[in-house]
């Protein structure tokens, strides 16, 4: 699971620190732990649905919840992409 430790903190933190590059430009040294692909899963996948046992999210399927990020471009390329989101929707609803 990818999370945060620190209450001021948030998954953003964590996922910077275990990437293999920096997108956060806060001068911190990543791990070099996960490549781009792992990292994406462990963070929008695996996290939510260790989270969230119960419901039917991280999957574009039919039945399942209908809320996601649009990015400008792919994570697994530049990681710095996930913090490029470009629409926002959560149970089918458009949130600015």
């Amino acid at each position: 699971m990818v999370g945060s430790d620190y209450y001021a903190g948030n998954s953003l933190d964590e996922v910077n620190l275990l990437g293999r590059t920096s997108i956060l430009g806060n001068g911190i040294e990543p791990l070099s732990a996960f490549d781009n692909r792992d990292l994406l899963r462990l963070w929008s996948v695996d996290t939510p649905r260790a989270i969230f046992p119960g419901r039917r999210i991280a999957s574009f399927e039919d039945g399942y919840e209908a809320s996601f990020l649009a990015l400008t471009g792919d994570p697994i390329a530049d990681f710095g992409n996930a913090r490029r989101i470009t629409l926002r929707m959560k149970s089918g609803h458009l949130i600015q």
